[in-house]
């Protein structure tokens, strides 16, 4: 199977929050989809496709040749008085070939060619991409280039050892990498601009990007750039290491030399949050009021969203490992000591959701989802959040979800539909011959049985995707294929690709590490 490389934090970074304070959690986070929605290509990879959702079997040929780093640049409306993004869609796809950049456009309405984006032709990788909801054509892609090495110096000067970073090498360091940007608007003549090693992009309330943090070349200090990676000015020097840990439209949170610091986008201000420098570590939460995350200690913590002055712990180490994995209405779900638990928001007893904690795939409403083992069974489990079991499954796994096109404020990611695979088999056939079936995340109940899963297909997934028509991830024993479906209809699955030994998979238009956008 094909692992993905994560596109750097901030790709949903306008729409991972919106976050002002007091604005209220939600419960769920997601709202109905939008009255509106942009029609678009689905886009799948390994020669790149696209598909359009009213004609799914005949998938278009976009680019034939080999090409790497696929990445999507997401557009929407931000509705300031609600406080939402809505016809959240894909709008651009991003690529790498030849060592040059191409960008195809997603909307329906003519056939999706690439077109070359800027004059780079020294482009190795892609470093992250931003969107710009205020105007398309300004969403950025940051890219590595590849340079050429500079001239040693004869006599070395010992310097203080670079952090260790997200990304492995620093902007103009002795390797001759160095990074630059575009934006989605450039033609094939226009030059890319100098860029640094990106930690964050920051957007006004608009969904504008005002500027960046980044890393100094070889430096230890993150400064804030203007929108053109200039202008650059200190926000914090660092001796070991800085990353990135989550975003709201008015703050980011890092980790600096093992604490965790917020950093208000409007004022520049930045505060230590924590002063335990124990690190942070783990998967993020956000309920639309606090975020919470796992420090060193095992603690949870619970930050305050919007302007956040201080960390106080959510749940305390019982000495084994915490991470929080999603929210419900009024409790946040999380694994601690081999269980999986659900803490009320604003405090007391945690209900045992699960006595094997691994396995959550997403929340709703007051649902909780997961996948367990019943007697060595593998078995799809859907639970309230008070520990009613709703349904147990047997010989199925939640495979993935899809989210709505409109979002709450500040808040986590959260399915709208969720999709199951039954029929498992241990025999070395996996889901071959059995059924792929889609849910209504918030009630736990059966929409559409979708279709019959080839009898070749071991495993299918559905990730990354927004709305109904979507593309899911699947592979035997010799190649990765890609299937459309639309949740809501059924006997809608349609395999998109099944050429023996050649992988392909499809493009997530979210960032994907299950409902983090982070």
């Amino acid at each position: 199977m094909r692992y993905f490389r994560r596109i750097v934090p901030f790709v949903l970074l306008t729409l991972t929050a919106l976050a002002f304070a007091g604005c209220g959690g939600g419960g769920g986070g997601g709202a109905a989809p939008a009255a509106t929605q942009t029609d678009t290509y689905r886009f799948f990879a390994g020669s790149l496709h696209a598909v359009d959702p009213a004609n799914p079997a005949n998938p278009l040929v976009v680019d034939s040749e080999a090409h790497a780093d696929e990445a999507t640049i997401v557009h929407g409306t931000i509705d300031a008085a609600a406080k939402t993004v809505t016809d959240l869609h894909a709008r651009t796809v991003v690529y790498v070939k030849g060592g040059k950049l191409y960008k195809v456009s997603a909307l329906k309405g003519a056939t999706p060619a690439p077109v070359q984006l800027s004059s780079a032709a020294d482009v190795q990788s892609i470093e992250t991409v931003a969107p710009d909801l205020a105007n398309h054509n300004n969403a950025q892609v940051v890219f590595r280039a590849v340079a050429v090495a500079p001239t040693p110096t004869p006599t070395p000067v010992p310097v203080e050892p670079v952090a260790i970073k997200q990304a492995s090498l620093a902007a103009g360091d002795a390797s001759g990498t160095s990074y630059k940007m575009v934006r989605v608007g450039m033609s094939a003549t226009d030059t890319p601009i100098p860029a640094k090693e990106p930690l964050s992009a920051l957007n006004d309330q608009t969904g504008a990007i005002i500027g960046w943090l980044a890393f100094e070349d070889n430096a230890n200090v993150i400064k804030r750039y203007d929108a053109n990676f200039q202008n650059g000015k200190d926000v914090i020097p660092y001796k070991n290491s800085v990353a990135f840990v989550d975003s709201t439209l008015e703050g980011i949170f890092m980790e600096v030399d093992g604490d965790l610091y917020g950093y208000h986008v409007a004022t520049g201000e930045l505060r230590r949050l924590t002063s335990t420098a124990t690190g942070i570590y783990g998967n993020t939460v956000k309920d639309g009021d606090h975020l919470y995350v796992t420090d060193g200690g095992y603690n949870i913590l619970k930050v305050p969203l919007g302007n956040p002055t201080s960390a106080e712990t959510f749940v305390p180490t019982d000495g084994a490992w915490a991470m929080p994995f999603g929210f419900t209405d009024t409790k946040v779900v999380y694994y601690q000591g081999g269980k999986m638990l659900a803490k009320p928001k604003v405090g007391g007893e945690p209900v045992i959701l699960s006595p094997a904690g691994w396995g959550f795939v997403g929340a709703k409403g007051t649902v909780v989802y997961f996948n367990s083992s019943k007697e060595g069974i593998p078995t799809a489990v859907a639970v309230r959040d008070d520990g009613t079991v709703l349904s147990e499954t047997a010989n199925a796994y939640w495979v993935g979800a899809s989210v709505s096109n409109t979002y709450a404020p500040a808040v986590s990611s959260t399915p709208q539909y969720m999709v199951m695979a039954t029929g498992y088999k241990t025999d070395g056939t996996g889901f071959g011959g059995g059924a792929l079936q889609s849910f209504d995340a918030a009630t736990n109940r059966l929409v559409a049985t979708l279709g019959t899963i080839p009898a070749d297909v071991r495993w299918i997934e559905v990730y990354g995707q927004i709305g109904v028509d979507v593309l899911g991830y699947a592979w035997d024993n010799n190649d990765d294929d890609v299937f459309f479906m639309n949740l809501k209809t059924p006997n809608s699955l349609v395999r998109m690709s099944n050429t023996p030994e050649v992988d392909e998979w499809p493009l997530p238009v979210l960032d994907y590490d299950w409902w983090r956008w982070s």
